[in-house]
């Protein structure tokens, strides 16, 4: 049971909340009602700003330090690794232009035909490779699926180390319309959707995933209902 001090206690601050309430009702009443002078910056007559009259700012470049591709770059493949994981698609899902399309799978039976699972690198459509995801392409053929993580061809990449898919050929020389170099890459992925639907491995459900830019082109050929490919079938 209560005794008298805690029920002085509970009641004083039932007290002391209701003032904080009244007094907070109260200085927003009084500021609606009566909000004081209005400082001239904020007076509708100072707008707008005539912008001829200021002057032009000159903007500072922001520079990362990393070189631009040359504009006549040279490719510089990556050989894929040696792993009985990795599999060369079938002709008729490689590329006209002879960038070599391959992926590392995992849950593959021919027995057991399963949904499709395509696990997409990110690195910012430049860099990245299908063996930064091994681990999640595994542990999502351990979940039941036909797992493959992809390689598909990158955008320009001054990096050395983590170049171009083997045999493709530099982005600089496959077009200029904006946005050629996504279209590129996405008819990648739609080339490896095609091929898992095909395989003999798979049901014929096949989902994609991915991070970063994987993400992107996960969900760019999720909604687009153009069937072409690279191949263009």
């Amino acid at each position: 049971m209560k005794t008298r001090q805690d029920r002085w206690s509970s009641l004083k601050n039932i007290a002391l909340s209701f003032i904080t309430v009244c007094f907070c009702v109260l200085f927003v009443w009084w500021g609606m009602h009566f909000p004081g002078p209005i400082p001239p910056s904020a007076k509708a007559d100072t707008f707008p700003v005539n912008c001829a009259l200021q002057a032009s700012p000159t903007p500072t470049p922001i520079t990362d330090g990393i070189p631009l591709p040359s504009l006549t770059c040279s490719p510089s493949p990556t050989a894929y690794p040696t792993s009985t994981r990795l599999e060369i698609l079938p002709l008729d899902y490689q590329n006209p232009n002879n960038a070599q399309m391959a992926w590392i799978q995992f849950g593959g039976d021919i027995n057991n035909r399963k949904p499709g699972v395509l696990v997409i690198h990110g690195s910012g459509w430049n860099a990245g490779s299908a063996q930064d995801h091994v681990g999640q392409t595994r542990d999502i053929a351990n979940a039941g699926f036909f797992a493959a993580s992809v390689f598909y061809e990158l955008a320009p990449n001054p990096d050395t180390v983590e170049g171009y898919i083997p045999d493709q050929p530099c982005h600089e020389l496959d077009g200029t319309t904006p946005g050629w170099r996504m279209n590129v890459e996405v008819n990648d992925i739609k080339n490896y959707v095609k091929a898992m639907r095909a395989d003999s491995r798979c049901n014929g459900w096949v989902a994609v995933v991915g991070g970063s830019a994987g993400a992107t082109h996960a969900i760019t050929v999720a909604l687009d209902t153009n069937p072409s490919g690279n191949n263009g079938k």
